[in-house]
């Protein structure tokens, strides 16, 4: 404000003729001179000499709500006022809504002048107490009440604004059944019930407003203005619907349809990396670099990396990733955390997982890119010690024989971080062309074994004294753990993962440590889990409903099982969600099969046609072996030892 405001009438001279007379004869509007300091103000003055008590009133109300807003910059501020409420000055404006029309076809434009009122509305909304539901309506939004001042528009003239709810002054003076607001701008409702109205006619309003803007016409009474086509159309055919309840309920509701309609949304990062995927197939060099820069930009997306990124031939983007090493370091850190984040992984996942790391890791070895180097490599190692993924470490293993100096250093020592991972490299152990570091990195000792829940079933101990052996089978140790293996081969070789093998040393440890992961799994299981389990796999193929799909499913009969194995469905169905989440894979307790009774079917993986059942071949396992069901679920047996 560039005065001090004394409320004093004198103060201003008022230029001889008025800018507009109001139609309801209640005020004219003046230009008019701040004679202290000789500043432009507009005056707006109530007629005659003792204005009638209602337009004193709505003068006040005007007066009331400019104060309130003075300080938000799309309101009209008041900044001098009468204190019997007769007139009031505020700034000059430079133009109309209406004297920028043609400007306002704009869509940019539209969208600035809809945003600065939707501002000024949701804080006049907004201005209620505890008991209010809502605050000031304005009631009369239109093109002569939306000002250009210095540069931003404004809301001015509240005068017939509809109080707070409970701070009405005087009920009888808007009365149900007189129209209110401007024809062809006011809502339905202001012509019914305005005292009623709420925060959907203002919406009503704006939708009229960009009407109007749009096409150019002005609106008919209670006739939405709908222009032709675009993306206005959407937001003021919703905006004005004739019945309030249909339309958006606030100021805030009707920018997010705006919103909605209006901006086109942000093209999703994993779409994005399928376009420059194609476009890399394709032949488009310059892909490369921006697939590799879209990753570095959206590090925990997830499905960028694991749906589009890990499909990809590493080859051809090493040019962009060892550009940037640090870059790719990010790039590698994130490819390792985000698998398994929006969804189960699959071997099949894990497989490309491990791989894609493992070229990463090949190409930094060589260009001496230590740092990349170990994040590869902590991540391959990190999701090959959980998984034990064969078909990599079929390609590792001889990698490993080849390194030498800083990189063989490296790699060791995310061997050691990663012992999981190095138990399966043991080989290497004892070959003496391998770079010591590693060797050593994969020297391990046993496999650990869980706590015992129960008292273990013993052989003889040795006769040397050392620790008791907790397998509990006959004939020679070699010839059980062949039989062993044998078993986990024919299991294997149905999933397509090998074919025929050599039992050399090599070969029984990686078996014999399968079997035990089996074991240490179904260990974490609570006592009373592991006493269902061994009944369902002791009566779950007597049921006759074992499926003739190797490798790839349990189906049990649950009311037959329950019968047979004398245990309540309830407490097998806890079972297998005990099972699920302690990671035996899918649980499907309902499958659409078309049998009835309902069965469950046990997958240890999402996806029934490449998953394996470790239960199923844990029974087949058991009975060939003749290994007591109860040791293998109970975690008391141990090939290793």
């Amino acid at each position: 404000m560039p005065y001090e405001a004394r409320g004093v009438r004198s103060d201003y001279a008022c230029d001889r003729l008025p800018l507009h007379s109001h139609s309801d004869g209640m005020a004219d509007v003046f230009h008019a001179t701040h004679k202290p300091s000789g500043a432009r103000v507009v005056l707006k003055q109530l007629h005659g000499r003792y204005p009638a008590p209602a337009k004193m009133a709505r003068m006040a109300r005007e007066i009331e709500v400019g104060r309130f807003l003075s300080g938000h910059p799309h309101a009209m501020p008041v900044w001098d006022a009468d204190p019997g409420s007769t007139w009031f000055v505020m700034p000059v404006a430079q133009a109309t809504a209406a004297e920028r029309r043609d400007g306002l076809q704009d869509p940019a434009a539209l969208r600035v002048l809809v945003d600065s009122l939707c501002s000024v509305l949701s804080a006049a909304h907004a201005a209620h107490g505890p008991r209010a539901p809502q605050g000031w309506i304005h009631r009369d939004i239109k093109p002569a009440n939306v000002l250009w001042l210095d540069g931003r528009w404004v809301l001015a003239d509240w005068g017939i604004a509809r109080r707070p709810a409970g701070q009405t002054t005087a009920a009888q003076r808007t009365r149900a059944g007189v129209p209110m607001g401007s024809k062809g701008f006011a809502a339905p409702e202001l012509g019914d019930d305005a005292h009623s109205a709420g925060p959907p006619a203002d919406v009503y309003s704006l939708g009229q407003l960009i009407g109007w803007a749009v096409t150019g016409r002005d609106p008919l009474e209670n006739i939405p203005l709908l222009p032709p086509a675009g993306p206005w159309r959407g937001v003021v055919r919703e905006a004005t619907r004739l019945d309030p309840g249909r339309r958006p309920a606030t100021v805030q509701a009707f920018l997010d349809l705006v919103v909605q309609e209006i901006e086109t949304p942000a093209v999703p990062a994993v779409v994005q990396g399928e376009r420059l995927r194609d476009a890399l197939e394709a032949g488009d060099s310059a892909a490369a670099e921006h697939l590799v820069a879209l990753a570095a930009a959206h590090p925990d997306d997830a499905a960028l990396y694991c749906d589009v990124l890990l499909t990809i031939d590493p080859i051809p983007l090493m040019p962009a990733l060892m550009a940037d090493p640090p870059r790719a370091v990010e790039i590698a850190r994130s490819t390792a955390d985000l698998m398994g984040t929006h969804r189960h992984p699959e071997r099949g996942e894990v497989d490309r997982l491990i791989m894609w790391l493992f070229a990463v890791a090949r190409h930094a070895a060589g260009a001496g890119e230590l740092h990349l180097l170990e994040e590869c490599c902590n991540g391959a190692f990190t999701w090959d010690g959980l998984w034990d993924q064969w078909r990599p470490q079929d390609e590792i293993r001889p990698w490993l024989r080849t390194l030498t100096a800083d990189p063989a250093g490296s790699v060791a020592g995310a061997l050691r971080e990663h012992p999981d991972c190095a138990r399966h490299f043991v080989s290497l152990a004892d070959d003496v062309r391998v770079d010591h570091r590693i060797r050593a990195a994969v020297t391990v000792g046993p496999v650990p074994r869980p706590v015992p829940l129960a008292p273990a079933v013993t052989s003889r101990p040795p006769a040397s004294g050392g620790p008791r052996r907790t397998n509990p089978t006959a004939g020679s140790q070699a010839a059980v753990i062949v039989r062993h293996c044998r078993t986990l081969e024919r299991w294997a070789r149905a999933q397509g993962w090998w074919g025929e093998q050599d039992y050399d040393a090599e070969y029984i440890a990686t078996t014999a440590r399968q079997i035990n992961e089996i074991a240490d799994r179904l260990a974490l299981l609570t006592p009373q889990a592991r006493a269902l389990l061994t009944q369902v796999l002791t009566h779950g193929d007597s049921s006759g409903r074992h499926m003739a799909l190797p490798g790839t499913e349990i189906r049990l009969n649950r009311e037959e099982l329950s019968r047979r194995a004398g245990i309540s469905t309830r407490k097998i169905n806890d079972l297998f969600g005990e099972l699920e989440r302690k990671g035996f894979g899918h649980i499907d307790l309902d499958p659409d099969f078309g049998e009835v009774p309902p069965e469950a079917v046990i997958f240890d993986s999402q996806d029934r046609h490449t998953g394996t059942t470790i239960l199923s071949e844990l029974r087949d396992f058991a009975a060939e072996a003749d290994v007591p069901l109860d040791l293998l679920v109970n975690g008391r047996f141990d090939l290793l030892d």
